[in-house]
């Protein structure tokens, strides 16, 4: 029974990290709102050499039409970590960020959880046997 309802309050708390994301464009108005998203990606494109860049929640932000901001950095070179950049807001092509979909998470909580309750008492809670009155079983 302890097993039982440990794996069960295990299985439900895997929802407090687990989140439907979407991903959007933000328009030249927004970039200021940049620090506020869980993930953040950057394109350049500067005299025909485009550049990716991605930033984790807090680790940019637009300082007087400038991106400044420490992430990864994915060019036709390769991927480099831990790049300190600062991106004038007029080279940018397009800023894409994550952002959780709170609606969405917590309806897909609620269905999880009410099929998993719905699920054991369907089946039955384990180490529960017969009804009142019923006889235990017998060792021989």
């Amino acid at each position: 029974m302890l097993r039982t309802c440990l794996s069960t309050v295990l299985a439900l708390s895997v929802f407090f990290w687990a989140g439907c994301y979407e991903v959007v464009s933000l328009s030249r108005e927004d970039y200021g709102k940049v620090n506020h998203f869980e993930e953040v990606s950057v394109l350049t494109d500067s005299a025909g050499v485009v550049n990716k860049y991605k930033f984790s929640k807090g680790m940019c932000v637009v300082q007087h039409d400038t991106l400044v901001g420490t992430g990864t950095r994915t060019s036709v070179i390769g991927e480099e970590e831990g790049v300190t950049v600062a991106i004038p807001t007029t080279k940018i092509s397009v800023v894409e960020v994550k952002k959780l979909d709170v609606p969405v998470s917590l309806a897909l909580a609620g269905v999880v959880a009410a099929a998993t309750v719905g699920a054991i008492l369907l089946i039955g809670i384990p180490g529960a046997s017969g009804g009142p009155g019923s006889q235990p079983p017998v060792l021989r």
